[in-house]
């Protein structure tokens, strides 16, 4: 029950009273036939006649009143479909390889889309997807220290690998290796910018018997993971990257802590034993991290997950009668799930007649002239075992529409609906009561399966009343407003359109956002590289100042890098945005080549 209908009831009942002793005093005999007095009601079934008008009319009020939110919902469907969907929980998910598997020694793929299955208590179960591809190796991670060698400058971060039982390192084939930074707070952060640090270089070697300076160095890539990494195939795609990567990141920044070694093919020719070394040299970073850091801090064979997969809801009866359908998911664990978006529609009429049913803003036609509106309410029946924190469970409601030039419309039969689902606050609500056992729902030479990070806290479907702030700032958007001179006006504008992306409840996220100091913007000109004729082009360099006790809890690089993606995919073609990111206590911390923009021209 909406808490508006309640307002406009007491409103409208308000309203009468007044109107009544108005009406009484005024026309004294025929308010006395209606047992009406300028200070009450006499007749308790005027009252009761009253209050009922009240109830009727208050419901009229609040219809009106949810026509501008349904125009809006409907517009912002349109624009950007993943704007009304609910943010599942993410995690990190560590995949623990199975020495005995001799299929190892090749690498054994475990796709994007590849789903995970966590238990809890109760027989509660949640599926998740993973976002990356990951790929799993007979090795482990046997040491992380800081170095200082003989005949060489500086100090290095030596990082351990070690071969598992059974396998040997020089018959392995491979040459990347994928790491994510564990933890949290100001070691991490560090350990991640060394980890990504610009130069890019670090040095393999085998690990020998007596001088380890000895063996050969070969010069190696390590290098951040990008953090715009496009959605599987697998998974729904709803429309605009840019704001739906940024709406992730803002809810789970720990996905975006991934480093890639690449070019390790030559050092592990050389290795006859069991182990080699990568080596990064440090720098100034030497001072951040401390002599030897825990083997925990870095993992091996991880993958970024979110909660969501497909599943069938409960067939609809269509009896003609009602035009707004609420979609059950399941009705044995209606609390258990929520949907994330619709993938297919069908109506069945009997004798093996079925129709599909598109959506009403689909661009393509209906085949059959039959399209659906979907929405989106928040649901008040909250489950009393499960912690909320803000999260608000929806129902989504479908309509039937008919197009007038078809023969015939959608009347009587069922409705079967796919829909990816969700599983709402479930996951959190399992790691919160100590986790729950994963199991990788695939076959692969898995062990067993680890949350690393997370499962993060959901972000619920925007309320009706943020709908019609989403749709206007989308249809308002513009690339010179966030492209300004002013720094401190630029980092207003862009502090507005990453709220409009999270929720007031996600503290680390608005610290965040707090934390932009500025964003200053300057046009200059670059060449455009690629094949053919020297051409320059027109674009922005943009300069982001952040304060780097706000980021403590997600990083200044991490964050950093997912401002520059979203810049790029913000920008128009033809044009291209050059970021940097500096703090006001250490000056510039990081910078990105000059990346096209990939914004939708039309």
């Amino acid at each position: 029950m909406d808490s508006a209908l309640l307002h406009h009831y007491e409103q409208e009942l308000r309203f009468l009273r007044e109107m009544g002793a108005e009406f009484a005093r005024t026309y004294p005999s025929a308010a006395g036939q209606l047992g009406m007095r300028e200070d009450a009601t006499v007749d308790p079934d005027v009252e009761r006649l009253l209050e009922g008008l009240a109830f009727l009319t208050a419901r009229i009020q609040q219809r009106m009143d949810a026509s501008l939110p349904e125009f809006s919902e409907s517009l912002l469907a349109l624009i950007d479909p993943a704007a009304l969907a609910p943010v599942p929980s993410m995690a990190v998910l560590h995949f623990d390889p199975d020495a005995a598997q001799r299929s190892l020694a090749f690498g054994h793929p475990l796709r994007a889309g590849t789903p995970v299955r966590v238990s809890g208590s109760h027989t509660r179960v949640c599926e998740f997807r993973t976002l990356r591809d990951a790929t799993l190796w007979p090795l482990s991670l046997a040491g992380v220290e800081q170095v200082r060698e003989t005949g060489r400058a500086g100090s290095h971060l030596r990082l351990r690998f070690r071969a598992l039982t059974g396998h040997r390192l020089a018959s392995l084939a491979m040459d990347e290796l994928v790491l994510f930074v564990t933890g949290s707070g100001a070691l991490t952060n560090a350990l991640y910018d060394t980890l990504s640090a610009p130069s890019g270089v670090a040095f393999a070697r085998a690990c020998v018997e007596g001088d380890p300076a000895a063996a050969t160095r070969h010069v190696i890539r390590c290098s951040a993971e990008p953090t715009d990494v496009p959605v599987p195939d697998v998974l729904p795609d709803l429309g605009d990257s840019a704001l739906r990567n940024l709406r992730h990141f803002l809810a789970f920044p720990a996905a975006c802590r991934f480093v890639r070694l690449k070019g390790l093919r030559g050092a592990l020719a050389d290795c006859a034993g069991d182990a080699f070394d990568v080596l990064l040299p440090l720098g100034r970073a030497a001072r951040q991290l401390p002599a030897r850091l825990e083997n925990g801090c870095l993992a091996l064979f991880c993958a970024p997950a979110i909660n969501l997969f497909r599943k069938r809801p409960e067939r609809i009866v269509l009896d003609g009668r009602a035009d707004d359908l609420r979609i059950v998911v399941d009705r044995s664990r209606p609390r258990d799930f929520d949907i994330y978006s619709i993938a297919d529609v069908t109506a069945h009429m009997g004798q093996g007649r079925t129709r599909a049913i598109m959506p009403v803003y689909s661009t393509a036609p209906s085949p059959e002239g039959a399209y659906y509106r979907l929405r989106r309410t928040p649901r008040l029946s909250i489950p009393a075992d499960v912690p909320q924190g803000n999260y608000v469970h929806g129902d989504t409601h479908i309509s039937l529409i008919d197009d007038p030039a078809s023969a015939a419309g959608v009347s009587a039969g069922e409705l079967s609906i796919v829909a990816w689902c969700s599983n709402g606050v479930l996951p959190y609500a399992i790691a919160q009561a100590g986790g729950g056992s994963a199991v990788l729902d695939a076959s692969a030479p898995v062990k067993n399966v680890r949350c690393l990070a997370g499962p993060s806290r959901p972000m619920s479907s925007p309320p009706p009343d943020r709908r019609l702030w989403h749709a206007l700032s989308h249809v308002s958007r513009s690339y010179l407003q966030l492209g300004s001179d002013d720094a401190w006006r630029g980092a207003a504008t862009l502090g507005e359109l990453l709220r409009s992306q999270t929720d007031h409840g996600n503290a680390a996220a608005q610290r965040f956002i707090d934390g932009l100091i500025g964003l200053r913007s300057e046009s200059v000109f670059r060449r455009v590289p690629g094949p053919g004729p020297v051409s320059f082009a027109r674009g922005l360099r943009l300069t982001v100042t952040l304060d780097d006790d706000a980021c403590e809890g997600v990083g200044v690089r991490v964050a950093g890098a997912a401002l520059e993606a979203f810049f790029a995919r913000y920008a128009a073609l033809n044009t291209f945005t050059e970021t940097s990111v500096e703090t006001a206590t250490r000056g510039r911390v990081a910078s990105w080549p000059a990346r096209a923009g990939r914004g939708i021209l039309l």
